[in-house]
């Protein structure tokens, strides 16, 4: 029987620097999922509020030269670990 974690919600978001995964002090954002990188700083106080509001959205086109990781951490039946599988 195929079980299905739906992996949508709440997630947590960060600028990666170099090769390395963030750790855990590296200022991590709640993040909607889907959703995206700009809404989410902007939600969590790290851009304007109003992206679109005169200029907003140009001044941050920064973003876009980052790379930003997502994570989030979840449980699933021991029994299930062999059939696991990640589509999307």
């Amino acid at each position: 029987m195929k079980t299905v974690l739906n992996l949508n919600g709440v997630w947590n978001l960060a600028e990666k620097a170099g090769d390395a995964i963030p750790g855990p002090d590296a200022g991590w954002h709640k993040a909607a999922v889907p959703g995206d990188v700009r809404v989410s700083l902007s939600e969590n106080g790290v851009l304007p509020r109003d992206l679109f509001w005169r200029t907003n959205i140009k001044e941050t086109r920064w973003i876009e030269d980052r790379e930003w990781v997502y994570r989030r951490t979840f449980e699933f039946n021991e029994d299930s670990r062999a059939a696991n599988s990640l589509e999307g």
